[in-house]
């Protein structure tokens, strides 16, 4: 009976001594999975900081390819992966099949939540400030530019007049010779050059340089003819538009002829009264055929004797 009563202690000291060893167990798996999740809190930290600077980076510079953010992502992701699978394993190892679920559990959120973060920090920090400061420095630079530029200067337009042949020049001066002894229109000293020998061209260059008013020429050429013969002032209009002037020259140097029609009628009658007889009606209606108004027909017929 007494040997029984000593090994009574023992048990009870075997399993103390097995609870004093759980707990030591649990106190490592623990402290195992509180250092596993500052790890994994650490990773994701990281992983979250080098999205945010890779998404600072990409904003300001504006160029980084597409490619390489995704190759970025992609080697992180695997990091991610793999240390996550390395916490797996470690807290397989350590804890046993429950710890692991819950630590997985847990890395897994709170990698999912990092990366949210990260990509709510990227898009905060990106674009707006970017374009600011892209509007900003395209602004100094296109103000920049214009300050510097400065006006071409004007060239100077080249003499295009062409040369003068020695037909052209001598066409010039004989119509000035012709226009000091006698009055032409501008199609009469035309056609007077071309008479001369000169050709179209060099007569019409001759007439263009005479430096002539025609309608001067108009009133020149009707006081030529009112000394040498009668008109009526009809008659003086056709005459001169016969030797080449406009209807507007020929009225301009019939009106300013200083020509008096009446008298004008007198000195017709009496130049067709020197080669025939007329009657009175005969001359009258003569007269008036000329362009003379009926008054001024009578007129000339009463001046003369009937």
């Amino acid at each position: 009976m007494a040997e029984k009563s000593s090994k009574t202690p023992t048990t009870t000291n075997k399993s103390a001594s097995s609870e004093v060893k759980n707990q030591q167990t649990g106190t490592q798996v623990t402290g195992t999975s509180t250092s596993q999740k500052k790890l994994t809190y650490a990773i994701i930290a990281g992983v979250a900081g080098f999205l945010i600077l890779a998404g600072i980076i990409a904003s300001v510079s504006g160029s980084t390819p597409k490619s390489s953010i995704q190759s970025g992502a992609a080697q992180n992701n695997t990091t991610q992966e793999s240390n996550t699978t390395s916490s797996k394993a470690g807290n397989n190892t350590k804890t046993g099949g429950g710890t692991d679920s819950h630590n997985t559990t847990e890395a897994e959120s709170g990698t999912s939540a990092a990366t949210s973060e990260a990509a709510t920090s990227t898009s905060k920090s990106g674009e707006p400030g970017t374009s600011t400061a892209a509007s900003d420095s395209g602004t100094a630079g296109t103000s920049q530019g214009g300050s510097e530029s400065q006006p071409a200067a004007p060239s100077t337009p080249a003499n295009t007049e062409p040369a003068t042949t020695t037909g052209e020049r001598n066409a010039v001066a004989r119509a000035k010779s012709y226009l000091k002894t006698m009055a032409f229109s501008y199609n009469g000293l035309v056609k007077q050059l071309e008479f001369e020998g000169f050709t179209t061209d060099e007569a019409t260059y001759g007439a263009d340089h005479s430096d002539a008013d025609w309608y001067a020429q108009a009133i020149k050429k009707a006081k030529s003819y009112l000394n040498t013969m009668a008109f009526s002032r009809s008659g003086l209009v056709e005459q001169l538009e016969f030797e080449g002037f406009t209807t507007d020259e020929a009225n301009y140097g019939t009106d300013n002829s200083g020509a008096d029609w009446y008298a004008q009628a007198a000195k017709k009658a009496k130049s067709y009264l020197d080669i025939m007889a007329y009657s009175r009606a005969g001359l009258i209606s003569q007269l008036e055929f000329e362009g003379f108004t009926t008054d001024e027909a009578e007129y000339g017929a009463t001046q003369n004797g009937l």
